[in-house]
């Protein structure tokens, strides 16, 4: 997910980045970068709290162990990339062969949770930032501002980006 944040910097790369994402729009703020990061972010969070040993749809239909399956598409990504592979090459939008192969393995694995359902692929819609399908998310907001605040951190070893539970921020946001 780094990797979204690496190439948010490299404004050039937005086309080959939507395009390598499947986005249904263009990138074309650091507003929709923040949006597509959310949507994925989302994906892989909710794949793991419905990590079940059988297949499940009461968010989006998903397969048994969907955290297994979306892993798979990352087996052929090593973690000591070969100098050439990180090249940036104008046929590929500006894109690196690691990014783009990245973020292709990301596409799929995502769409364990987005698209599990379908055999052709829909666009990555990253105006959708709450991701919960067909169940309305916003229910569990009032639920965790009024009962039960859980708080939820990403650290420094997360493949998301390190956020620390900042306790008056979540006040603020349930205000």
């Amino acid at each position: 997910m780094q990797d979204i944040r690496n190439n948010s910097a490299r404004q050039g790369d937005w086309i080959a980045m939507g395009q390598a994402l499947n986005t249904c729009k263009p990138i074309k703020s650091y507003n929709d970068i923040d949006n597509l990061y959310l949507h994925l972010m989302n994906g892989f969070s909710y794949m793991a709290m419905t990590n079940y040993p059988y297949s499940s749809s009461f968010l989006n239909p998903m397969p048994a162990w969907p955290v297994n399956v979306s892993c798979q598409y990352y087996n052929n990504i090593t973690s000591d990339p070969k100098p050439e592979d990180l090249i940036r090459r104008p046929e590929l939008g500006g894109l690196s062969n690691r990014e783009k192969l990245i973020f292709n393995a990301m596409l799929d694995a995502v769409n364990v949770y987005y698209n599990n359902n379908s055999s052709t692929p829909n666009c990555t819609d990253f105006d959708d930032t709450d991701g919960t399908g067909s169940l309305d998310g916003f229910g569990w907001n009032v639920l965790a501002c009024n009962q039960m605040a859980m708080p939820c951190s990403n650290g420094p070893n997360s493949m998301f980006l390190a956020q620390p539970f900042d306790y008056n921020a979540f006040t603020l946001d349930c205000q």
